[in-house]
């Protein structure tokens, strides 16, 4: 479940979440998936969407 609540973070619905963590499992292939779908950012803002690359800017 801890694959699914990363993806849920990143903006991807649970429905879809659950149903392709569930198809990566069978495959092997999740923590792949999981590393190069999360964004690499490093707030300076606190979250306040006032970093140039912000994830929360257009919130």
């Amino acid at each position: 479940m801890y694959e699914e609540q990363r993806l849920m973070a990143s903006g991807l619905p649970f429905s879809e979440a659950f149903s392709l963590c569930s198809s990566l499992r069978r495959e092997g292939t999740l923590d792949e998936f999981i590393e190069s779908n999360e964004k690499h950012h490093t707030c300076k803002c606190g979250g306040n969407g006032n970093c140039p690359d912000c994830p929360n800017r257009n919130k």
